[in-house]
């Protein structure tokens, strides 16, 4: 069996495994500022679990990034490299319900570096689900491109 193969039998053999199980608990995280996101993506990263971060409605920035660097970075340690991650946007206040409209949740790099990175290690078998999530680099956070 090629190594893709195996691989790919191992995410649906995880995923069945986890279906089967019912529900598994997550640390779950609602933010509403670039700075809240880049501290939930850091515990997230070492927590040993499985994570949903909920990013709230608004254009995000992260200034406290090094220059050139990625604005927001989850990489996964050797203790989360089987545990999921899903990061969402569009969430309104309190991260109770989302919005139905084209992402209106924007995280900004402004023009300096990558706004996303994620690192997993080399034999991962993490699930990452990101949605309703629009990355710029503008300088103008008023210009949230449209699709």
């Amino acid at each position: 069996m090629s190594n893709i193969k195996a691989r790919t039998f191992l995410h649906v053999a995880a995923a069945l495994a986890l279906t089967a199980s019912g529900a598994v608990d997550a640390t779950t995280y609602c933010v509403s500022t670039g700075a809240q996101l880049a501290s939930a993506l850091s515990e997230a990263d070492s927590n040993n679990q499985d994570d949903v971060i909920k990013v709230m409605l608004g254009v995000k920035t992260n200034s406290a990034a090094a220059s050139g660097a990625p604005r927001w970075r989850y990489a996964a340690t050797a203790s989360d490299a089987d545990n999921s991650l899903e990061l969402s946007g569009n969430w309104t206040s309190g991260c109770v319900a989302r919005a139905a409209q084209v992402p209106l949740t924007v995280l900004d790099a402004e023009l300096d570096g990558p706004a996303l990175e994620i690192v997993l290690a080399a034999d991962s078998i993490a699930e990452i689900r990101i949605s309703d999530l629009r990355k710029q680099i503008a300088a103008d956070k008023n210009q949230i491109p449209r699709r």
